[in-house]
C-alpha cells in the first residue's frame, strides 16, 4: 500500500472536480507545487502536500486489528494540504476557497465510493478532513521555499489517519491454540 499518499491527493482531487464544476475546469485542478503555478486566464487551483508527519495518538492503537496475524501494524500519517486558486480577479479566488471549504465541511469523513487509486478504492479506510489553521508565521515560512512567487492566499487542511501498511511479516506465528496431554507412562502410577 505505498501508494497510498497518491491515492490520498488523488481522492481529493477527484472530490473537488465535481464540487468545482462550473467554477475551475477539471483539467485546472492540479497536484502540484506552488511553485509551478502561474495565474493564467483560466481559473486553477493547486493542491499542494507541504507535509507528512506522523499520528502520534494512533501510533500504538491497542485496537488495530492486523491484516493476518503475522503483520505488522501500520504507520499512521497525517497528510498536510494547502488548497491554493489561480484566478485573474480575486472574487474569483474567494468563490474557489468558499467552495473548497463547504465541499470539505460537507465530507469531513472520506470513505467508501469517493475513495480513490489502487489501494484506497474499494477498501474500508476512513480519513478525516480537518481545517487547519495556518498563522501568518507559519504561512510566510511555506511562500519563502517559493522564490520569486508572491504570498496567495489558500486554506488549509489536514488529512488523518492516512494508514501506511507495512509489508513487513514477523517470522513466527501466534500461538492460537495449545494442547497439553497428559498420559501416564507404562510403568509409573
Amino acid at each position: 500500500m505505498s501508494g497510498v499518499i497518491a491515492d490520498t491527493g488523488m481522492t481529493l482531487k477527484r472530490l473537488l472536480e465535481t464540487a468545482l464544476t462550473g467554477l475551475v475546469a477539471p483539467a485546472n485542478i492540479v497536484i502540484a507545487s506552488p511553485a509551478d503555478m502561474e495565474v493564467t486566464a483560466n481559473r486553477q487551483l493547486c493542491i499542494f502536500l507541504y507535509q507528512i508527519s506522523e499520528n502520534p495518538a494512533l501510533r500504538n492503537n491497542p485496537d488495530w486489528r492486523p491484516l493476518t496475524p503475522t503483520h505488522y501494524p501500520p504507520f499512521p500519517v497525517e497528510l498536510l494540504y494547502l488548497f491554493v486558486p489561480y484566478a485573474q480577479e480575486r472574487e474569483d479566488e474567494h468563490r474557489i476557497l468558499g467552495r473548497v471549504t463547504q465541499t470539505f465541511h460537507d465530507n469531513a469523513i472520506l470513505r467508501g465510493s469517493v475513495l480513490q487509486g489502487t489501494t484506497l478504492a474499494g477498501s474500508d479506510e476512513e480519513m478525516r478532513l480537518v481545517y487547519h489553521t495556518i498563522s501568518l508565521d507559519e504561512a510566510t515560512k511555506i511562500w519563502t521555499a517559493f522564490p520569486g512567487k508572491p504570498f496567495r492566499l489558500g486554506v488549509s487542511y489536514i488529512v488523518t489517519p492516512v494508514n501506511i501498511y507495512s509489508e513487513r511479516v514477523e517470522g513466527g506465528g501466534r500461538v492460537i491454540t495449545r494442547s497439553l496431554d497428559f498420559a501416564q507412562s507404562a510403568g509409573g502410577a
